[in-house]
């Protein structure tokens, strides 16, 4: 049985929360787009320019954004070529291997990034509305999901905090992720 099954959900409350958690991906995904199209990027071009704003200098890679956004080297690249035919970014090869593109946005990059990074508006409003002890749960119990996910490989932690308590030196699960964020 599938969390898609009224039945299901109505005596499994896995099923609930799943569903719960499949709708507002759905309600994110929406949010995005719109945002996305009105100023005249794809949600994959936006993902790109706000990663870019906020990464360290050593991330604002193809391959970074490949493993941040999740999908493949192929679409990243796109991706890219479409933002600097935009005049949204920089593309420049990396001076002691010139294999490697890094990446850097331009002022008019910077500009739209600003204007998009708003996004999230709405679904900060509805969690500032809610009781402290309601988001005290949340941040409790999504780190949880996020981490099993993480360690399930359906999502990366691109910058990690090592002056952070969760930070583990050399406790990758992997062999190719030296640290982890627990």
């Amino acid at each position: 049985m599938s969390i898609f099954d009224p039945n299901r959900r109505t005596v499994d409350d896995t099923a609930q929360a799943a569903m719960s958690l499949w709708r507002i991906c759905q309600a994110l995904n929406q949010m995005q787009q719109k945002k996305a199209t009105e100023h005249g990027v794809t949600p994959v071009q936006m993902r790109c320019l706000i990663y870019l704003s906020h990464a360290r200098p050593g991330a604002k890679t193809v391959t970074y954004l490949t493993r941040e956004l999740g999908v493949t080297q192929a679409t990243i690249s796109d991706a890219v070529a479409a933002l600097v035919n935009k005049g949204f970014l920089y593309k420049f090869p990396l001076q002691h291997n010139r294999r490697i593109a890094c990446l850097s946005l331009t002022q008019t990059g910077e500009e739209l990034c600003q204007k998009l990074e708003d996004w999230t508006l709405v679904i900060e409003t509805i969690l500032h509305s809610m009781a402290a002890e309601g988001k005290n749960a949340l941040n409790e119990w999504l780190p949880h999901v996020v981490r099993s996910l993480q360690k399930e490989g359906w999502t990366s932690v691109s910058e990690l905090c090592n002056t952070c308590a969760f930070f583990r030196e050399n406790q990758g699960p992997l062999l190719h992720e030296k640290h982890w964020c627990s």
